[in-house]
């Protein structure tokens, strides 16, 4: 792999950065996700184990953690759809850039874009709130880590569905990433959740995260062996997911790469 290739890749995405609007999401989908969500919240504090904890400093710290989980899969995709859109895939990999070499710039590109969208979301929070997720600085760089992978995973997974099935497929660099969303248990603890709801959470990395970070806000402790357990899923996701995108990739290859704008 040659680092200057990968470099390449990232500047050509920093030099393309724009200020865009976020895009409309499907008019039944986010409607849905947010009367789960904030109904559970709701459900969540009326039952009252809450009621002598500053719920602000649990609802806006919840949130600003998921803004990473909620961007990196975004970032992820949609590097390779500016190229789709403006027609460009093709003139990128007639040269001799690899596979790996493109996935790292992807990964540095996404990265960056996501903690950077997680500072101002930090810094908004100090300003206008007085709510500093800082403080537990060691903790609060482990959590950022684990939703890092769980981003990733899912960024790479709805990048390899954009390249097995072309752009008919773009919406899910928007809304894929959501359908974790209510099993994470980002602002309510997983227990109130229906039964079958808590069975599939068990295999949501993100959910052990937030569970954590109301632990260590309420207690000042976390679960290692929780978040150990969370890495090694995690781990075990992200492998998964670069096989088939890599495969997507050797597949579209194969097809031809105009196959992907049509």
């Amino acid at each position: 792999m040659k680092w200057h290739r990968v470099y390449a890749i990232v500047l050509r995405h920093v030099y393309s950065l724009r200020h865009n609007f976020d895009r409309i999401a499907d008019v039944f989908y986010w409607p849905a996700i947010d009367i789960f969500v904030w109904g559970l919240m709701s459900s969540y504090l009326n039952s009252g184990p809450w009621k002598s904890t500053n719920i602000l400093v649990l609802i806006v710290s919840s949130l600003i953690f998921w803004i990473i989980a909620w961007r990196l899969p975004y970032e992820t995709a949609i590097t390779l759809l500016d190229d789709l859109w403006a027609r460009n895939l093709v003139n990128i990999f007639v040269t001799p850039l690899q596979f790996s070499e493109w996935l790292s710039a992807t990964t540095i590109v996404s990265g960056i874009k996501a903690f950077a969208s997680f500072l101002w979301a930090v810094l908004l929070a100090l300003l206008f709130f007085r709510v500093n997720v800082m403080t537990n600085g060691l903790y609060v760089a482990l959590f950022i880590f684990l939703l890092y992978l769980t981003g990733w995973t899912i960024g790479f997974l709805i990048t390899a569905l954009i390249m097995r099935f072309g752009l008919k497929v773009q919406a899910f660099a928007w809304t894929l990433g959501a359908i974790i969303m209510p099993f994470s248990a980002i602002y309510y603890p997983v227990n109130i959740l229906p039964t079958w709801a808590q069975q599939i959470a068990l295999f949501v990395p993100s959910s052990y995260v937030f569970e954590n970070i109301r632990q260590l806000q309420k207690f000042g402790t976390v679960s290692l062996n929780q978040l150990l357990f969370c890495f090694l899923m995690n781990s075990f996701y992200i492998i998964i997911a670069v096989v088939l995108l890599h495969k997507s990739y050797i597949r579209v290859l194969k097809k031809g790469l105009t196959t992907l704008q049509a």
